[in-house]
């Protein structure tokens, strides 16, 4: 029962784990998959976006300062600007103008017309008028005809005149040409502020913000905390984002910002754009949108919880699923093997196998069954057979034992044959040398005579049950082969010598009768009677080598006996043998 239970649970495991093995590994990989190209997919979505974002800022931007040095370009071409030039003072209604432009365009925070000599003559605070700016580098390129840019900075006129602007501002310069020549430079101060503002309406979700970078020497310009205009990023340990500003001209950034601030380490994300100029304004700035990436990412938790509730209720399927397979499966055979096991424990080869259904597990309950079947009726078969080489083996010892018990009988007869053989041979030579006494001796040679014939007729006799003995142990022992056939024929030969041995004799009692008429063929009779003796006993010898040979053929027939026992024996290992091996099966199936 226990190696049943482990075999189901070994397989329930293995079909288990093969299952999920096999179906959660590309799940898996799937959802890897899927939610890398979710995330990719974002990616490239918040790179389309706020680098998007950043490349419409830039260009809004680009084109207000455009705007700008057109506002100034344009104030130039005005009569009460020449005239300002001409007359050396705003008071023929340049101040007034400037003053009005300032106020109602809400672009500048301060204008200023300078003569040619670089002394401010009008402006749009009188503060400003009497101001030299000869030796700045923008005012000396402005005198030489052209529309001037400055870089953004502090200016610290702007600064003291109009202290809310902080001195944060561009400066926009066009040259005052008066019949062709320049007389003067009107220069306007942007108001920095309506830059930040432009920055500040544009903003990225709820934790994001654009800001604008001089990549001269990579410090912020515009943002929207202005307590980090003129910052630099390397100073915000934001090297990483001022190194990829400097490299590209456009593109997204994942990075991790430490706020000096908060003192909070933030991952975020930023696409940046350069601006690329319009008109006649162009400067190396680039503008930057950027939002905490948990913001922009936010899609990406969701989808992973829904990957992964997916891939919880997917196993649950899967495990009920196996469950019930491994249950279908594993229970046929399990079964299979509980009665494996108490075959080869048992040998018990009556069991068979419920068979359920016609898919391969029947099959094989069915082949097991026949194996079974086969195993039962071959077992049955060896003991069968062992049990009859058993009665044939204790047959054969039975006859053999007879066989033996007869031929030592004969053969104690044959030599007591010899002996009177030999008796009679002595006396035959008696009777030879005595051949002139036969005639007294007549009674006693008759009654010699008499009793060897009579001894002659009981080995004749002998000879007969002999032979008769021989024939029945042929008859029984027939596989004896050629030696119990030599030992009939030397009984017969036998019977025959002393058939004519016993007519020997007889002769011999004749011419014993006739011994008194003629004794002188008395001598002759005696030799006859001699060689009769002779022959006589050559027979006896042979009869006595016949049971020798009856004596050898007993020993071959216990040597056979012994050949028919070890048969038996083998045929008994190989019983046990079998059921050994029917055991190894009955293990190798569990």
């Amino acid at each position: 029962m226990e190696s049943g239970f482990s075999v189901r649970k070994s397989l329930r495991t293995k079909l288990l784990v093969s299952l999920m093995f096999i179906t959660l590994v590309p799940l898996a990989i799937l959802d890897f998959i899927s939610y890398q190209t979710v995330k990719t997919q974002i990616t490239d979505d918040m790179d389309a976006q706020l680098s998007g974002f950043s490349k419409r800022v830039a260009r809004a931007i680009d084109i207000i300062m455009d705007q700008r040095i057109s506002d100034v370009s344009g104030w130039t071409g005005l009569d009460t600007v020449t005239t300002a030039i001409e007359l050396g003072s705003g008071q023929g209604g340049a101040n007034r103008l400037f003053e009005t432009n300032v106020k109602s365009y809400g672009t500048f925070d301060l204008v200023v017309l300078f003569n040619k000599k670089g002394t401010s003559i009008a402006a749009s605070l009188p503060q400003a008028i009497n101001v030299s700016v000869a030796d700045q580098s923008w005012f000396q390129e402005a005198v030489g005809g052209k529309d001037v840019v400055g870089e953004w900075g502090k200016n610290p006129l702007l600064e003291q005149l109009v202290p809310e602007s902080k001195g944060w501002t561009v400066i926009v310069a066009s040259p005052v040409t008066v019949s062709n020549e320049v007389k003067g430079v009107l220069v306007g101060y942007v108001r920095w502020e309506s830059i930040n503002q432009v920055i500040e309406a544009f903003p990225v979700g709820q934790t994001g913000y654009t800001y604008m970078v001089d990549k001269r020497d990579m410090s912020i310009i515009a943002h929207k905390d202005r307590a980090l205009l003129q910052r630099k990023l390397t100073d915000l340990n934001l090297a990483e984002v001022a190194k990829t500003f400097g490299e590209k001209p456009a593109g997204s950034l994942i990075y991790t910002f430490d706020n000096p601030v908060t003192r909070q380490k933030l991952l975020r994300a930023v696409g940046f754009q350069s601006n690329e100029g319009y008109g006649k304004f162009s400067k190396n700035w680039v503008v930057a949108s950027g939002a905490d990436y948990d913001e922009i990412f936010r899609a990406l938790p969701t989808q992973l919880r829904n990957y992964i509730i997916m891939g919880v209720v997917f196993v649950l399927i899967l495990v009920v699923a196996t469950l019930i397979l491994s249950g279908g499966i594993a229970k046929p055979v399990v079964e299979t093997s509980n009665t494996m096991v108490a075959i080869a424990r048992d040998l018990d080869f009556t069991r068979q196998l419920e068979v359920k259904g016609q898919d391969e597990i029947a099959v094989m309950e069915q082949a097991f069954n026949g194996l079974v079947t086969k195993l039962r009726e071959t077992f049955g078969t060896i003991v069968e057979g062992n049990k009859q080489v058993s009665d044939a083996v204790e047959r054969v010892k039975q006859i053999s034992g007879n066989i033996v018990t007869n031929a030592t009988a004969q053969a104690e007869r044959a030599q007591d044959v010899l002996k009177r053989i030999q008796t009679m041979g002595q006396t035959a030579s008696e009777v030879q040398e005595n051949a002139l006494e036969s005639q007294k001796t007549y009674g006693d040679t008759t009654v010699s005579i008499t009793g060897l014939s009579g001894n002659i007729q009981e080995i004749a006799e002998s000879a007969q049950k002999q032979a008769g003995m021989v024939e029945e142990a042929r008859s029984i022992i027939n596989v004896m082969g050629e030696t119990a056939a030599l030992v009939a024929s030397h009984a017969n030969q036998q019977l025959q010598s002393a058939e004519e041995t016993a007519q020997a004799a007889e002769q011999m009692a004749v011419s014993v009768h006739n011994v008194a008429e003629k004794a002188s063929m008395a001598d002759q009779q005696s030799e006859l009677s001699y060689k009769a003796a002779v022959e006589g006993r050559n027979a006896v010898e042979q009869v006595v080598q016949g049971m020798h040979s009856i004596a050898e053929s007993s020993e071959q027939i216990t040597e056979i006996i012994e050949v028919i026992s070890d048969i038996a024996d083998q045929t008994n290992l190989l019983a046990l043998n079998a059921a050994i091996e029917a055991a190894r099966a009955g293990e190798h199936g569990r």
